[in-house]
């Protein structure tokens, strides 16, 4: 019995980890390919001119709930979809942790303090290779 429930939770965690690509993927290139070279080009751009990430935290949207409420008012299509793609997207990060955390003892505290970790640095990753806006809502 003790074998099996170690390969069930290796199975978990497998699974975890290709959900933790599609999620990079698909927030951070947009379904697009992978392009190493245009990531390190971005970094050293991001390093050589400091002020560039001041500029694009300005860019982003630093005031919460502004834009859940602006595609709330908008309701277009593109703005649904963005609002509720991303709320979908972290619903198996959610579940995920909470097979894990059964098995791991992982707390309430821990889920949501890992949860916040993952989208605090997604949302950096963004900005520090020019990937998208940060959007402080997207923290939500």
């Amino acid at each position: 019995m003790r074998a099996g429930y170690r390969l069930k939770h290796w199975g978990v965690r497998l699974l975890f980890a290709f959900y933790m690509y599609a999620l990079l993927k698909i927030i951070l290139f947009k379904f697009g390919r992978v392009d190493v070279a245009f990531l390190w080009d971005q970094l050293l751009r991001t390093a050589t001119y400091p002020e560039y990430i001041v500029a694009r935290l300005q860019a982003g949207n630093l005031v919460p709930l502004k834009e859940i409420t602006r595609a709330l008012d908008a309701l277009t299509v593109h703005s649904l979809t963005n609002l509720f793609g991303n709320i979908a997207i972290f619903v198996p990060f959610g579940m995920f942790l909470n097979v894990l955390a059964k098995a791991g003892k992982l707390t309430l505290a821990g889920t949501l303090w890992r949860s916040l970790a993952v989208s605090i640095g997604l949302e950096s990753v963004q900005v520090l290779f020019s990937l998208g806006t940060f959007d402080v809502d997207d923290l939500f």
